[in-house]
């Protein structure tokens, strides 16, 4: 009798919940090939719509020190949640850069208490 493999207790409703997935779990793993490599997948499926998904990529890039991929996605979002603009407004302060955090702040179409 051979060794089954277990099956699979996780399944995902859609590319973008299994990728938001892996860069929570990059995140916590601080692997930032396995965040370059999503970022990739994201492209290559065109998923630069999904702003939970995107916003899920700001973050990472955020958490591991990555501020010019930050900047470079937060400008390419399409779409952006007040998620996104506290991730980017964080980003900037931690690295010392005021004078861009204070430009995103201004910028914020409707700041709120983490703002």
């Amino acid at each position: 009798m051979g060794i089954t493999k277990p099956p699979c207790t996780t399944s995902y409703a859609s590319h973008s919940d299994l990728y938001a997935d892996v860069l929570q779990s990059a995140i916590k793993s601080r692997d930032p090939f396995v965040g370059r490599s999503v970022h990739a997948q994201i492209i290559k499926h065109d998923l630069h719509l999904d702003v939970f998904l995107m916003n899920n990529l700001l973050n990472f890039y955020a958490k591991t020190g990555s501020f010019s991929d930050v900047h470079r996605v937060f400008t390419k979002m399409p779409l952006k949640t007040i998620f996104s603009w506290n991730t980017i407004l964080s980003a900037y302060a931690k690295r010392g850069n005021f004078k861009a955090a204070q430009r995103v702040f201004d910028e914020i179409p409707e700041p709120d208490s983490v703002s």
